[in-house]
């Protein structure tokens, strides 16, 4: 509220007005103001009488123009108090309503992949210690600060370029524990130079270490363990400076993976929010199901629309909203590469049969350059080009593994039994035949095509994608199957070839695997059709990023846990709080004015008078002309005569 006063205090004329002019002006009545106008008489009326009805009226004028003022100022005041329709601490930039596409999506800044740390926000930090590596994720989202009950969703934005991944994965010390703190410190050196000019508030960044399969693999002692001293080297603040609790670092479950994941995939869709307000069970009108294939694991989860689970459900529910019930299931040793290791161990077994060994040659190499001892048994790999040989070591044992000729139902009669549907024989009973592989309940897929019928993979079906160059990010089962039977005729030189032609980063990144593009593909094949019991019309939908965001299960994960942070109440004032506090904040103000006024007023009334010699009783003490009422002089008043002196 601004208040604005004009004092015009010159000589007028006589009948001429002075004026006070007051201005109210808002946000919310730009336009409204009232005028005063106060009388001033010249000083020729100025006897005390008229002096006294003059100050009179003014004060009427006065009390009249602050009580005017004063309503205006509160009523104003109050409708300006109302509570926002927007939070407390708008955003920058502020998040979409809860019923919009896509919550997360719809900021610029979520498209930008060198998106700036904006102020004032909350940040976290992620750390996915998978079974090849660890990633280091940073997340912010707006303050905790609501003033509605239950708190809206708070939604993690990131950047490409706030991730980072080193290597081995924290697995790999298992035999020294004591060395897995140290081996993270450029994690957080990494978090610290993304997080520059925020170090004050370092403390109040929460960072949570979420172990995945490779971790899962290990004995109880030797996980626990390397657990210990995860939590030691972040419960100090010298080598971690942000906020850290002794249940932040830990072996997430293989459904918690698998729920991170499907949350990302359908929060990312716009799926999942708009259909988690309330309170209850959600009753979605469409989701999609969530595939992720892992070094160490796999997992599957989706939305069965009419709620009949009888196994691996998973209640999820973000903050205090509805909770939604999931399928989910995680298989471990499942992933690519333990599948890997136990189709090794399926050969080396043969091997030890069949002693066919390389011989007592002291000098042999495989196809990667590698010495190969003499002596070594000898194993062939069907899902490996012709051409190729490598060797290995297992079980304090060596082998040499080659290249058979190229064929992909070769490959698939070697792979389809790492899925080990023999010991499915109980779940078939138990379940009336609703099982998938390795004994494990799971309900009919979803129809498709349909609202909840499509899939989407990540994590290591991204990575097949592109070794079979699919010509678009979803593909059925058919295609798949083609061009995966391409890919196995491939010999060795054939592969190598087709890596010259990538860019030099790629193709030295691309060099390690290309052996292996046959099994990976053929396995990830298997998994879904023979696994999962994908049909050849159904659609699996392959993406990295969805508007500029990496699809992970760390965005799920932290989604879940900001949601589960404390938050702020700012209760809004109700309408008569606000009116009877701008009532008594105005009587204040508008007193000050009026004293201001009123002796401005006076001050000047005094002066006019003097020029005009009127004393305090209303008579002049020095001669003058009487040219107005009452302007009769005191010496021409003695100098008539009395009837005496006639």
């Amino acid at each position: 509220m601004l208040i604005r006063a004009h004092t015009f205090t010159r000589h007028r004329p006589s009948g001429r007005l002075g004026r006070f002019n007051f201005s109210s002006s808002n946000d919310l009545v730009p336009n409204a103001s009232v005028r005063i106008y106060i009388s001033f008489v010249s000083s020729s009326a100025s006897t005390p009488s008229t002096m006294h009805r003059l100050r009179s009226r003014e004060r009427k004028h006065y009390f009249s123009a602050s009580f005017a003022m004063l309503l205006l100022s509160t009523v104003a005041s109050a409708q300006q108090a109302q509570p926002p329709s927007t939070p407390i601490n708008p955003p920058d930039p502020p998040p979409p309503p809860p019923h919009t596409s896509s919550p997360a999506l719809n900021t610029e800044a979520s498209r930008k992949t060198n998106m700036k740390i904006t102020w004032p926000t909350q940040h976290g930090l992620i750390i996915d210690a998978g079974s090849t590596g660890s990633r280091m994720h940073v997340y912010q989202w707006d303050a905790r600060r609501f003033d509605t009950v239950p708190p809206p969703f708070s939604f993690p934005l990131t950047s490409n370029r706030w991730t980072n991944r080193l290597a081995p994965g924290i697995s790999a010390f298992a035999d020294c524990p004591q060395n897995v703190g140290t081996s993270l410190d450029s994690l957080i050196s990494f978090a610290r130079e993304v997080l520059a000019g925020k170090e004050h508030q370092f403390k109040y960044f929460p960072i949570y270490l979420k172990a995945t399969g490779g971790m899962r693999q290990l004995s109880p002692s030797k996980r626990e363990a390397i657990i210990d001293e995860v939590r030691k080297y972040m419960m100090n603040k010298t080598t971690c400076p942000f906020y850290f609790e002794h249940d932040f670092a830990r072996v997430v479950s293989g459904e918690e993976e698998g729920i991170y994941g499907w949350t990302a995939i359908n929060f990312l869709l716009g799926k999942l929010l708009p259909a988690s307000a309330g309170t209850g069970t959600v009753d979605a009108n469409s989701s999609v199901g969530a595939l992720d294939l892992g070094g160490a694991s796999a997992q599957i989860s989706f939305f069965v629309p009419d709620q009949d689970i009888l196994a691996n459900m998973f209640k999820l529910q973000i903050g205090a909203q509805k909770h939604w019930n999931v399928y989910v299931h995680s298989f471990l040793y499942f992933g690519i590469n333990s599948a890997r290791d136990r189709l090794h161990d399926t050969l080396t077994e043969e091997a030890q049969a069949n002693k066919d060994r390389t011989g007592k040659k002291k000098q042999v190499t495989d196809s990667m350059n590698a010495v190969v001892p003499s002596g070594s048994l000898r194993v062939t790999n069907p899902c490996l080009p012709k051409g190729y040989e490598e060797s290995f070591r297992h079980q304090g044992k060596d082998y040499v593994v080659e290249g058979a000729t190229g064929s992909f139902s070769l490959c698939m009669d070697r792979v389809v039994p790492l899925l080990r549907k023999d010991l499915n024989s109980w779940c078939n009973f138990a379940h009336n035949h609703q099982c998938s592989f390795a004994g494990v309940y799971q309900p009919d897929l979803p129809p498709a095509p349909g609202n909840f019928g499509e899939f989407y993979g990540f994590g290591t079906f991204k990575d097949i994608w592109k070794m079979l160059a699919m010509p678009d990010v979803k593909a059925n089962m058919s295609v798949y199957k083609e061009r995966t039977e391409a890919m196995c005729a491939l010999d060795w030189d054939a592969l190598q070839h087709m890596n010259k032609q990538k860019k030099k980063k790629k193709r030295e990144k691309s060099l390690p695997y290309l052996a292996h593009y046959c099994f990976v593909a053929a396995f990830g094949y298997a998994l879904l059709t023979e696994g999962y019991g994908f049909e050849a019309s159904r659609n699996l939908t392959v993406v990295s990023k969805i508007d500029g965001l990496k699809v992970t299960w760390a965005l799920g994960a932290m989604l879940y846990e900001i949601n589960a942070l404390p938050w702020e109440y700012a209760k809004p004032p109700t309408w008569i709080t606000a009116f009877i506090g701008s009532f008594l904040l105005n009587i204040l103000l508008f007193a000050g004015v009026i004293f201001f006024l009123r002796k401005s007023h006076l001050s000047a009334a005094a002066i006019i008078n003097r020029k005009r010699g009127i004393s305090s009783t209303g008579l002049g003490s020095s001669d003058r002309s009487s040219d107005g009422i009452g302007g009769v002089s005191r010496s021409s008043y003695q100098s008539i005569p009395t009837s005496s002196q006639v």
